[in-house]
């Protein structure tokens, strides 16, 4: 795993991969069903770290996204502006 600052992770965590491979969802090109009925997905949200990813929740009349540590603000955000580290 490539994230960001791995090197603070104890030497046990070994994380799984998620595989988007249950096809596409609203915008997104692929998903991942957490729940059989699928109300609860995550979709992938590349651009600030490798593996970055979202949660989505069917609320029935709308959605809640929860993508956390996306951006320092929503001003950044909208903006486009993107942040990172190297890891040179």
């Amino acid at each position: 795993m490539n994230g960001y600052l791995t090197m603070h992770y104890p030497d046990w965590f070994k994380p799984d991969g998620i595989y988007f491979n249950d096809g596409a969802f609203e915008s997104f090109e692929s998903s991942h069903k957490l729940t059989k009925d699928g109300k609860i997905r995550l979709v992938p949200t590349a651009g600030h770290t490798l593996g970055h990813l979202a949660v989505v929740v069917d609320m029935g009349e709308h959605y809640i996204l929860i993508g956390g540590d996306a951006s320092y603000s929503e001003q950044d955000m909208l903006a486009g502006n993107i942040d990172g580290v190297c890891n040179a």
